[in-house]
């Protein structure tokens, strides 16, 4: 009977301890919320199809209210973007924010074909 209870006990704390560390649906990122992307945010690394790449120097994002201001195609455009489920969707790209902290957002994408991880700092 013992062995039983212990047995009982132990699986239940195995089981609390496996879901307290799975990661949430929004892959292990914490909720962010729209306010909290307001300002300006400049790209300090970028990665295509996960090797390093230059190619987007100069790139940032700028959000005011429901606002963005980009130069991904280096060209400033400034439209409107909505704000979902951590993903910033201008128009028909889609930003996944996988990283935020209120001085750097890990964005991922896609951009001509190609997979991108964009990092960026938030500017004072």
């Amino acid at each position: 009977m013992n062995a039983l209870k212990h047995l009982t006990i132990s699986f239940f704390t195995l089981l609390l301890v496996l879901v307290s560390c799975t990661s949430d649906s929004n892959g292990g990122s914490k909720k962010v919320s729209v306010e909290q992307l307001n300002g300006k945010w400049s790209l300090t690394s970028a990665e295509r199809n996960g090797q390093e790449t230059g190619s987007l120097e100069g790139t940032f994002m700028q959000f005011s209210g429901d606002k963005m201001l980009c130069n991904f195609t280096g060209e400033e455009v400034n439209s409107t973007f909505t704000f979902e489920n951590n993903e910033i969707i201008h128009g028909h790209q889609i930003y996944k924010i996988v990283q935020f902290t209120p001085s750097e957002l890990i964005t991922t994408t896609q951009l001509m074909g190609f997979d991108f991880k964009l990092t960026f700092s938030k500017e004072e």
